[in-house]
């Protein structure tokens, strides 16, 4: 079946597309094409190469496929090659996608052009316009056609970013994890002592596996914050499109830059960006993938936080860690009709001081910064300062309660929030504190 359709695929691009490109585009030279282009141990069908440039992508699809099937391979492939466009074809149909378009989140959504090809000869002049050769390498009208794409984002749309990046993430960290506990006596080392701080049993077969979910989980919430306070300021952002591009252009490697920029916000967040995973491993621990780190970072720069409702990433953020995902990790945590209950019973002041002893990812806390904000308009950022207090003896437990509550604090006037994440020994057992 595979064989059949791969044939058929064959058929369109070499009776279809290659004449569609060749005498309808402009692109008379066969050596501008590279077919079956290498991206990531898979093939994308055609590559447009001017001067030695890689210029855009074009998947081709049986006559009979659906396009909408493959809108995420096309996007992922220029993502992949750090394309601004690429495009998707049956040979009925033609699409344009934008690979970033910031604020339009789901990939169908970046469609810039698509038509109906009845004649590959004689294509439509509005695909002559925007893709013929002599658009190449610049896409000048593609680019003004982009801009009037609308931004727009869902809680799905979001929830999808932050699981994809920790899966793609986990995906790096575990195998070379797996294989350095195994081989690398220095590294078991690190790995043992971080356990033995948080309490996990270095005998349990899947610690390595944990302890990478853990890491995974970390460093997108890291990324996420990063992205939400920086779209949410009036400073150009950091992790852009553009920034992107350029890093490309200088070669330097996204896990690099991230570093530094994580270096930098140590400073306004202490702790909370100390490490990208948890304390025992740094960044140079770590054997990245560059290509995905590339990728993550590009999800995250076509959300424009700065348009994302404060409820929509509160529901999308609580998606991010499914409940039974939480349940693997050893996290259980109170309903939140229990929640809600309980604080009512409290006689909450705005002066009080509220201290979790086992705040778990930080339900009850973010609930009392939630209510002190609303019942006395206090600002979120003074009381996360003053009032509210931690404890868990997880440290990535406290890291969740520490996100949740900057979450809770992106409406304060007042910035940075002063967040510390550290650990205490009480009566000869290690807890984490956050205050």
């Amino acid at each position: 079946m595979a064989q059949r359709t791969r044939r058929q695929e064959e058929n369109t691009k070499i009776k279809i597309v290659l004449p569609l490109l060749q005498t309808g585009l402009g692109y008379g030279e066969l050596d501008e094409f590279d077919f079956e282009h290498n991206v990531k141990n898979k093939r994308a069908d055609i590559a447009i190469i001017i001067d030695d440039v890689l210029a855009t992508i074009i998947e081709v699809k049986d006559e009979n496929e659906d396009l909408d099937h493959h809108i995420e391979q096309a996007i992922e492939y220029g993502s992949e090659k750090q394309l601004e466009f690429v495009a998707l074809t049956n040979g009925r149909e033609f699409r344009i996608y934008a690979v970033f378009a910031k604020g339009v989140v789901s990939p169908k959504d970046r469609v810039i052009y698509q038509a109906t090809i009845s004649n590959p000869l004689n294509p439509p002049a509005k695909l002559k316009e925007l893709f013929s050769r002599n658009q190449l390498p610049d896409f000048q009208k593609l680019r003004r056609q982009k801009q009037k794409l609308r931004p727009q984002v869902t809680d799905i749309d979001l929830t999808r970013v932050l699981q994809k990046g920790t899966q793609d993430l986990f995906d790096i960290l575990f195998p070379q994890f797996k294989r350095r506990y195994r081989t690398d006596a220095a590294f078991r080392k690190k790995l043992d002592r971080w356990a033995a701080t948080v309490k996990l049993d270095i005998k349990e077969s899947r610690l390595v596996e944990n302890l990478c979910k853990e890491g995974a989980y970390s460093l997108i919430n890291r990324v996420l914050f990063y992205r939400i306070s920086e779209d949410r300021s009036s400073e150009a952002p950091d992790i852009s499109e553009a920034n992107l591009r350029k890093w490309r252009v200088m070669v330097e490697e996204p896990s690099t830059k991230l570093q530094k920029l994580f270096k930098n916000k140590a400073s306004e967040y202490k702790n909370f960006y100390d490490s990208p995973l948890f304390n025992s491993i740094t960044f140079d621990d770590v054997e990245w993938d560059q290509v995905v780190i590339y990728r993550v970072l590009a999800r995250f720069a076509n959300v424009d936080f700065g348009h994302v409702t404060d409820d929509l990433l509160g529901q999308a953020y609580e998606r991010h860690i499914p409940e039974e995902e939480r349940k693997n990790l050893g996290q259980f945590y109170t309903k939140q009709f229990v929640i809600e209950y309980l604080c009512g019973q409290i006689p909450i002041t705005a002066n009080s001081l509220i201290l979790d002893p086992a705040c778990g990812s930080g339900g009850f806390l973010t609930h009392c910064l939630n209510l002190m904000n609303k019942k006395f308009s206090v600002d979120p950022s003074k009381l996360v300062e003053s009032n509210l207090f931690g404890i868990d003896i997880n440290p990535f437990a406290t890291q969740l309660t520490t996100m949740n509550l900057l979450l809770g604090t992106l409406s304060s006037r007042h910035k940075p929030v002063s967040l510390r994440q550290g650990c205490v020994i009480s009566r000869g057992q290690a807890a984490t504190v956050w205050f």
